[in-house]
């Protein structure tokens, strides 16, 4: 069974829980205002991080972060910054100037296999869950950040001045950290206009799901526990988006696939699960009934 529940932390801009069988993961995005950066000045970025504390399942020794997690970390990064997922130019707040940096953070409560199927599908949720707080810019060139309010005055949205960032004056930027906030955001010495942007959801391009199968005897198995991955020959991890087309394909050594049917296998196993949890999201992110 898949479960699927957003905004369960109140704290950040989006979050979700997911439950896959007994398998859990939650995640959650915060919004922090950033520097852009030189070879993307119009967009924003997204940072992912994975973890798997001690609680989460026995094989999780003390020390460094396990295996898993890393790997989990790398797979969930190369797909979600991927721009056929998430157009970062709607992080852009002033284009070269500042914009937002995304950090996705994904803890797994408890693991019982397809532990990146879970994360994946939790990281889905949680951005799709993000709103984009509203922003003025004042003629001074401070951030002042919101929760929502469109007015101009900061006293009336709820604006905020954003904590301070930590800026050196670069040459010909003019972008230095002031007083609660950004300040001299402008490049030259013109006077910078007041820019108001309101909050606004964070839309995905496309939201990739995946399927983990064990190959076990020359067979598959969708879906495996931790017990039954102890005894697969390998695994083959699968994602899709929702044409069905293949967004990564992800073999970690073991043994050889015997034929071609079995990935062709595994790929229509996939699309049924496609199916499973694209419906579980599309509950989860439904808008409440209005209550008037």
């Amino acid at each position: 069974p898949v479960s699927v529940t957003v905004g369960p932390m109140m704290h950040c801009q989006g979050s979700a829980m997911v439950k896959l069988g007994r398998t859990t993961v939650v995640a959650g995005v915060t919004l922090e205002v950033m520097r852009t950066k030189d070879d993307a000045p119009n967009e924003g970025a997204l940072q992912v991080n994975f973890e798997m504390p001690l609680t989460c399942s026995a094989s999780v020794r003390s020390g460094p972060s396990p295996e898993e997690a890393t790997c989990t970390t790398a797979r969930l990064s190369s797909i979600l910054t991927n721009t056929s997922v998430l157009d970062r130019s709607q992080l852009s707040i002033v284009p070269g100037q500042v914009a937002w940096c995304a950090y996705l953070d994904l803890c797994c409560l408890e693991a019982d296999g397809s532990l990146f199927d879970a994360a994946l599908l939790a990281g889905v949720a949680a951005l799709a869950d993000v709103k984009i707080p509203s922003v003025l810019v004042q003629e001074n060139g401070q951030v002042m950040v919101g929760q929502g309010g469109d007015a101009a005055d900061g006293s009336k949205s709820g604006l905020e001045p954003t904590e301070d960032v930590d800026m050196t004056e670069a040459e010909g930027q003019g972008l230095v950290a002031g007083g609660g906030g950004l300040t001299d955001i402008v490049a030259d010495d013109s006077k910078q206009k007041l820019i108001q942007l309101p909050s606004k959801k964070l839309e995905l391009t496309s939201k990739p799901l995946g399927l983990t199968a064990g190959i076990c005897k020359g067979s598959l198995l969708a879906d495996p526990c931790v017990e039954e991955e102890l005894s697969m020959e390998a695994t083959i991890g699968v994602v899709l988006d929702a044409a069905g087309r293949v967004m990564s394909l992800y073999k970690p050594g073991g043994a050889a696939a015997k034929s071609d049917a079995t990935f062709i296998d595994c790929m229509e196993m996939a699309k049924l699960r496609y199916k499973e949890c694209a419906l579980a999201l599309e509950q989860a992110l439904a808008p409440a009934p209005d209550s008037e």
